[in-house]
């Protein structure tokens, strides 16, 4: 297995999982993945956890937060 077949399959597996990372959840919500960070900062934005330095995101939490925005 390649470097990018083994990343693909662990991008798959978190996706199956219901896990974003911080760029996936941005393209999800529309948003950009700064401003996710600067949401982080200021403790604004869609909940998300933190595994060592690596920041993920809930696809039930992000959608939680997309229809919390569109009212």
């Amino acid at each position: 297995m390649t470097l990018m077949q083994a990343q693909e399959a662990a991008r798959q597996a978190r996706l199956d999982c219901g896990i974003m990372t911080p760029t996936e959840a941005a393209a999800y919500i529309g948003s950009t993945e700064g401003t996710l960070r600067s949401n982080r900062c200021r403790g604004k934005g869609p909940p998300y956890q933190k595994d060592g330095g690596r920041y993920f995101y809930k696809i039930e939490d992000l959608d939680a937060y997309r229809a919390e925005r569109a009212r």
